[in-house]
């Protein structure tokens, strides 16, 4: 694990307790730093999950239908919206590549990446 022994046993722990259905690593660049910064997002129901891989236009709509503006009329919301949320979907590669560390590897991990040798047709 070398440097990321912390992360994954915070990952360990999480994945462990009944009340987590569902976990989701995302990377915000435009959140006031030097460099992007990660995000855990954990939730109690698989339901979420739905919403998470929601297309843009969906997740457009519940913003528009449960954020209101300010008292100046300004839109609350300035950097977010459904292109955004559909960004969030894909996990960072450097993350993707701590998860498929763990042994016994998980069985995602075959799945990831672009196999250049592998017939289209």
């Amino acid at each position: 694990m070398g440097v990321y022994a912390t992360r994954e046993s915070m990952f360990l722990v999480l994945e462990s307790h009944p009340g987590v259905a569902a976990m989701f690593v995302y990377e915000e660049a435009h959140c006031g730093f030097n460099e992007p910064h990660s995000f855990l997002l954990v939730c109690k129901s698989s339901e979420c999950r739905r919403r998470w891989y929601a297309e843009s236009d969906a997740v457009d709509f519940w913003v528009y239908e449960r954020v209101k503006p300010t008292k100046g009329g300004e839109v609350s919301l300035v950097h977010y919206d459904g292109a955004t949320q559909f960004s969030y979907q894909v996990p960072p590669r450097a993350w993707e590549t701590v998860y498929c560390r763990r042994e016994p590897t998980p069985f995602e991990c075959d799945y990831r990446g672009l196999d250049p040798e592998r017939k289209v047709f």
